[in-house]
């Protein structure tokens, strides 16, 4: 590395022709001499030329930091891999750590340049200079962007689809078979919840009261009606097939059933089940056709004293006639990660019920590490798959 000092180059001699100095360092392995060596660097050039600039990337982090003695971005995220203004230029605004960077690096082979950015410090400059986006931001932010595929890290897009979003000739992906086990295993806990009254207990013990709730049911030998056969229903109806369940599964198009299914068929025979069901599971997707889809006369359909749970989206179920079943006490109790509106407002009288439990959407999201991972394993392949004109996964259509 040259010594600025006998390079020939004049110092400036007034204080605006002072230049800021970035220095774009690079390694697998912390190097303390090769740091030391950038250190002394450093303070020549700040002597030379001014203030100096630091920016380190890689995988020096901390240490960098330490012997430098300057501020790095203490995050998950941090600069540009593989910089070359011919490749395809990706952005990454998923919270990732360095292995499952690693995935997505791997997967590019030098064949793009990926940034990894948070949302949050993503400016519409560097956003309109993508050619592809791993995360998701704003839908309004999409617009007008150029992207040639947005791949998002939820298993839905509603957001997303609606005409103006996305130009007509981008690739839309979703995270669809990431959310299964932790969503599943959610419904499981606030199944067990309704049945067992543990949200009756919860509150008595709020209260320091020590008083039986009375009757309960069982899991086992009970009828589980699943609407929605995706992943995360299809992952909840084999873990309650398991537990000894007898389980019937509704889907859009019916097709071979699973064995983890006593019975499958298709959604718009809903009314014939209802009353089968001692447990009725929702994981829906959202839109004009799951719209109040659980409405006043659907929830009466089902048995007195039987259970509704919902993990998919809120606007599934009607809040007032599930307010008036709860507190008649034709539905026994009811569990919902999802709500419309959401966030709940504080003066919904759903929270007062004593037969409801609530959680604030929290059954997916980044959560559960396993999660994470298999967000990234599905986008790492349809990178691979998207800089090869490949098939990719999970492919939504958008207007």
């Amino acid at each position: 590395m040259p010594d600025p000092a006998s390079s020939g180059i004049q110092k400036p001699c007034c204080n605006e022709h002072l230049i800021p100095v970035m220095l774009i360092m690079t390694s697998n392995a912390p190097d303390t001499m090769y740091l030391d060596k950038m250190k002394n660097y450093q303070q020549t050039l700040s002597a030379f030329v001014g203030p100096t600039e630091i920016l380190i990337s890689g995988d020096m982090g901390r240490l960098a930091a330490q012997v430098l003695q300057v501020h790095v971005k203490d995050s998950f995220f941090g600069g540009v891999e593989n910089m070359d203004h011919n490749k395809k230029k990706v952005l990454v605004t998923i919270p990732v750590t360095q292995e499952q960077r690693n995935w997505l690096v791997e997967k590019g082979a030098g064949r793009c340049e990926l940034t990894f950015l948070p949302a949050a410090e993503v400016s519409a400059e560097l956003l309109a200079d993508q050619d592809a986006l791993i995360g998701n931001l704003a839908p309004d932010r999409l617009k007008n962007t150029g992207l040639q595929w947005v791949q998002l890290n939820s298993a839905g897009a509603d957001a997303y689809t609606p005409e103006g979003i996305l130009s007509p000739d981008c690739i839309l992906t979703t995270a669809v078979g990431a959310y299964g086990l932790a969503v599943s295993e959610h419904m499981i806990a606030l199944t067990f919840a309704m049945v067992r009254r543990l949200g009756q207990y919860a509150r008595g013990q709020t209260r320091h009261t020590w008083e039986p709730r009375g009757q309960i049911s069982s899991v086992e030998e009970s009828t589980v009606l699943i609407l929605g056969l995706g992943d995360i229903g299809g992952s909840y109806a084999r873990k309650m097939k398991a537990l000894g369940a007898r389980t019937i599964g509704l889907r859009r198009r019916n097709t071979d059933c699973p064995e983890w299914l006593d019975v499958q068929d298709t959604i718009d025979r809903l009314d014939e089940y209802l009353p089968q069901a001692d447990i009725v599971a929702m994981v829906l997707p959202g839109g004009k056709a799951t719209y109040h889809l659980m409405d006043d006369d659907r929830i009466r359909r089902m048995k007195k004293g039987s259970y509704l749970l919902n993990a998919g989206r809120g606007t599934a179920i009607d809040p007032a006639a599930l307010e008036k079943a709860l507190r008649q006490g034709h539905l026994a109790c009811a569990a919902l990660d999802v709500t419309e509106p959401e966030p709940l407002p504080a003066d919904s009288p759903l929270w007062d019920m004593d037969n409801l439990i609530l959680t604030p959407h929290v059954a997916g999201g980044f959560y559960l590490p396993e999660t994470v991972n298999r967000i990234i394993r599905i986008a790492a392949d349809n990178l691979d798959a998207w800089l090869n004109n490949a098939p990719m996964r999970n492919v939504t259509r958008h207007a």
